[in-house]
């Protein structure tokens, strides 16, 4: 590309001059008071009425002067006149063939400004000296627009010579024209094929910039790279009824909700809901779906998995389709929803003396927790009247750390019976052996107090 710049800013006339033949004058005197006038210009192109519906045609000379000959000198219509009769016609109807010939190729030159490109060159405002255009240096150029009638016609001055004490500039102009289109930067063509050699910006090596090629595009794409389409996946969840974690031997009737995200891929083609690994419900739409009731006596495993079409092809930051990481045709699996079964420990105050020592009884303590662990640690709050206070929680646990009486805030362990009772799960469902602790007192309680067991 050239290293040529275009100035950002405008030029324009001084004065009108069309460079054009569209002034016609009545007669003579008229054509000669315009001339008087000082508005004509080298090469122009007039027209005189000849008073019997014909233009006798001139032009104006490099002295200023009129020809209707297109001669070098000046001269006037009269002259042109006399000539014209019967013994020279023939001569000169050749010399008008002649110059209407030469006058026809002057007005293509001037729709071209071909040769003719100077004859404005009065009337363009140019800076002068560099005062304030430092930057500016020999071979620059700017276009200045032909005229008010020609908006797509240009002349391209250029910088001859810089004068290194004064800075004033001497400008040219080309005699030599190219098609120049000057309007918005997307006009503006690279001007030259260039093979990109190292990455920048948006090319990398081995790109190919054409002549025909935006510069508004090339400065674009340089200055902000191409960022490629980002293809997100279909996204599928499961939740189901809470809570989870049961009870075993629990009756449940859980209702498990899907939720598909299709983000960049295709609409649902088909929805499954499965348990074990076997399909209980399958439609067209992710929809709830309720379960059927059943007992919970071993881990209810839940799944979602949704079948999906080929999504769409995405465009890159520049427009343009990048069918790059599109998400094709697929199927998306939820993760699991799990209902866990687990066994209780029990503990409250005792109202009479009656042992702890059946299913019934310690499920009827007034507390409860689910699934208790080592370090767990069960409270129960004793008032006046109480005979005593029980815990109890599965064997498989390891036996009770201590048992702090808040009165007191001693360690009262020992002074507590341990047993093994057989409890149920609920509904009945299978017994195992709990380690079961409890103090009966010889009297009532009279006050309050506080017993806390850890396991």
């Amino acid at each position: 590309m050239s290293n040529n710049i275009q100035w950002p800013f405008g030029f324009e006339r001084l004065a009108y001059a069309p460079l054009d033949a569209s002034a016609v004058f009545p007669d003579i005197p008229a054509l000669e008071a315009y001339i008087s006038a000082g508005a004509r210009y080298p090469g122009q192109i007039l027209a005189v009425s000849d008073g019997a519906g014909g233009y006798n045609i001139f032009v104006i000379n490099d002295d200023l002067t009129y020809s209707s000959k297109g001669e070098g000198g000046g001269g006037d219509s009269t002259a042109a006149v006399s000539a014209h009769n019967e013994s020279d016609a023939p001569t000169i109807h050749a010399g008008i063939r002649a110059n209407i010939a030469d006058l026809a190729a002057r007005m293509d030159s001037f729709e071209t400004l071909g040769q003719w490109a100077g004859t404005f060159d009065t009337y363009a405002i140019k800076p002068d000296n560099i005062s304030g255009f430092s930057h500016l240096t020999i071979n620059d150029f700017i276009y200045i627009r032909a005229d008010e009638n020609h908006s797509d016609l240009y002349a391209r001055y250029f910088v001859e010579a810089i004068d290194s004490s004064t800075g004033d500039i001497t400008w040219g102009f080309d005699r030599t024209w190219a098609d120049v289109s000057l309007g918005t930067a997307d006009d503006i063509k690279t001007g030259d094929a260039v093979t990109v050699t190292v990455a920048a910006g948006g090319f990398k090596a081995g790109d190919t910039i054409a002549d025909t090629d935006s510069l508004l595009d090339f400065i674009k794409r340089l200055l902000n790279p191409r960022v490629a389409a980002a293809y997100t996946q279909p996204n599928l969840t499961l939740t189901g009824t809470t809570p989870l974690a049961r009870e075993i031997g629990e009756n449940i009737t859980p209702t498990l909700t899907p939720t598909f995200t299709q983000n960049d891929g295709g609409a649902i083609e088909e929805y499954r809901l499965l348990k074990g690994g076997t399909v209980i419900y399958d439609g067209p739409a992710a929809i709830a779906h309720a379960d059927e009731t059943f007992q919970l006596i071993a881990n209810a495993v839940y799944q979602a998995a949704v079948d999906y079409a080929q999504g769409p092809v995405k465009n890159d930051s520049e427009g343009n389709p990048d069918p790059a990481g599109q998400i094709q045709a697929g199927t998306r699996t939820s993760s699991n929803v799990t209902y866990i079964p687990q066994r209780r420990g029990f503990f409250g105050p005792l109202a009479d003396s009656t042992p702890p020592d059946n299913t019934g009884f310690i499920r009827g303590l007034a507390s409860n927790v689910l699934n208790p662990a080592n370090g767990t640690a069960m409270v129960v709050d004793v008032s006046a009247g109480a005979r005593g206070v029980c815990f109890a929680y599965p064997a498989t646990l390891r036996p009770a750390t201590s048992i702090v009486m808040a009165s007191t805030n001693f360690n009262v362990v020992n002074n507590f019976t341990e047993a093994i009772v057989s409890v149920e799960g609920a509904n009945g469902f299978a017994p195992i052996d709990y380690r079961v602790y409890f103090i009966i007192t010889d009297t009532p309680f009279t006050g309050t107090d506080r017993y806390t067991l850890t396991i």
